[in-house]
């Protein structure tokens, strides 16, 4: 990027930038091993950060794991940088300081589902179906929508928005540089989901414009019509505003819904969880009685990890190599309970789903890790995950090897040899968590870190200069030497002392 002005940059508040990421949770990847250092010292990043933009220092572009989703389909994960995280962070919540925080709870899903219908019999008390203003709902959703945020589309909308010129466009500078392309939101952070609905909203305000009854919930549609003719025209005037913004409509999630069926399925069977990708199932749900206490919540997962046992032929049986929509959102809440309640009810069945339902992979690791914590022995399932390795892609083997460091289970040479395997793999990510577990075995040397250091993505350096320090007996001088060569190696490995102001 270009120097800014430290005038410029007096308005953005670093420190509180650091603090928040380093609290962020991105449910997809491994928590990143340098966290918790940075919540320790948010104010001695939050200098570092505005130091380097007052510079103009390059930005690091992202490493971009590929998480698996269902039907052998992946999803773009950005490892971003620590100082553009933080950067990011800052200028978002300046320029958006003024417009609403985007509201992604599932009680605002549940609303966005609802609205058709509400509007359909315009505040009536007592509904009946023959009553409905509306006879069809037209369900659709973005392709890939944070992928294809195009940035000088975005800037012209802040600009409007906010009334400000400069620092829409720092933002936005900052974004290109990251991306490394002129277009695409990096995802799993705060900020992009607050600029995805900037974005998302230019939309949804000119299908209003024409008069089209339109709600969304991020990148999610749903249009009313009176007639299927209106149903299909309203569908095309979608696809057309989507295509002026860059984007295009996701075929297989879009449909024209006769009204009573969308009744149906969402008001008298309404849904109590948002059908958001990247957001965890709430862990709760509704009996009978009522919502569901702990007793109920593990009797709740246990009968779904039940329903993988049952034969074949059974209506209620789950095929783990064949789940749908709904089969894997009751896994996946399965999987949330017993995590939080550290309950190994669901132990046996990880390596079938691992395997089978490898987009429920970033909610097996953190039950392994879960029930690790509560002393129970995962290592002989970590083992038979490993022993069918070939079957899982990088993102897939990022969470095992996270999963043996944080467990405890490399001091077993074996399971050792694996991981090293994994250091000779091409994705990045997976090189620099492979080296980080094994770096207190001496099994990465502090050569092969220093290498990396100078050689692999700079968005990764936290993992190689952790991994430095985690050697043990570690050379002092040679580590005090790579301390030296970067302010954000020196900032990991030790407390600095901030010099006082003269």
């Amino acid at each position: 990027m270009r120097p800014i002005e430290a005038g410029d940059l007096a308005t953005l508040d670093f420190t509180k930038a650091a603090a928040a990421e380093a609290l962020a949770w991105r449910n997809l990847l491994p928590p990143e091993p340098w966290l918790g250092v940075v919540a320790k010292y948010p104010e001695l990043f939050g200098d570092y950060v505005r130091t380097r933009l007052e510079a103009g220092m390059a930005n690091a572009p992202v490493v971009v794991a590929r998480a698996r989703k269902a039907h052998q389909q992946t999803r773009p994960v950005p490892v971003v940088g620590i100082p553009e995280r933080i950067a990011y962070r800052a200028l978002s919540s300046r320029v958006l300081a003024d417009i609403a925080s985007v509201d992604r709870s599932s009680e605002a899903y549940a609303r966005f589902v609802a609205g058709p219908i509400e509007a359909a019999y315009q505040g009536k008390r007592f509904l009946r179906v023959s009553d409905a203003v509306y006879q069809y709902v037209i369900e659709s959703d973005i392709t890939a929508f944070y992928e294809y945020v195009d940035h000088a589309r975005l800037l012209a909308e802040l600009q409007l928005r906010t009334s400000e010129v400069g620092p829409p466009q720092l933002l936005v500078e900052l974004l290109t540089e990251v991306q490394g392309r002129s277009f695409g939101l990096p995802q799993l952070l705060d900020p992009s989901d607050e600029l995805s609905e900037v974005y998302a909203r230019i939309v949804e305000r000119e299908l209003q414009r024409s008069g089209i009854e339109a709600w969304r919930y991020n990148d999610d549609f749903r249009l009313a019509a009176r007639t299927y003719d209106e149903a299909q025209a309203n569908l095309e005037a979608l696809a057309q505003v989507a295509s002026t913004v860059g984007l295009v409509l996701n075929e297989r999630k879009t449909r024209v819904v006769k009204f009573f069926n969308y009744f149906w399925k969402n008001w008298i069977e309404s849904p109590t969880e948002g059908d958001v990708e990247f957001k965890p199932e709430l862990i709760k749900a509704e009996g009978v009685y009522g919502e569901l206490d702990d007793d109920g919540l593990a009797e709740l997962a246990k009968e779904s990890f039940e329903r993988l046992d049952q034969p074949a032929g059974s209506p209620t049986h789950l095929d783990a190599r064949d789940l749908s929509a709904e089969d894997s959102r009751l896994l996946g809440r399965a999987i949330a309970i017993s995590t939080k309640q550290a309950n190994s009810v669901g132990l046996k069945h990880v390596s079938t789903l691992y395997e089978y339902a490898p987009h429920l992979t970033h909610r097996l690791g953190p039950y392994l890790v879960a029930l690790n914590v509560k002393a129970v022995d995962v290592g002989p399932t970590w083992d038979a995950l490993v022993g069918r390795g070939q079957f899982f892609n990088a993102w897939q083997r990022v969470w095992l090897v996270y999963v043996a460091r944080v467990c405890g289970l490399l001091s077993d040479p074996a399971r050792q040899g694996w991981v090293q395997t994994q250091r000779t793999e091409g994705d990045a990510l997976l090189r620099a968590e492979a080296t980080l577990a094994l770096a207190p075995f001496k099994l990465a040397s502090f050569d092969d870190i220093d290498r990396a250091v100078r050689s692999e993505p700079e968005a990764l350096l936290p993992w190689y200069a952790l991994a430095a320090k985690a050697i043990p007996n570690v050379n002092a001088k040679r580590l005090e030497a790579l301390k030296e060569s970067h302010r954000l190696v020196e900032l990991l490995l030790h407390k600095p002392e901030k010099k006082p102001k003269s």
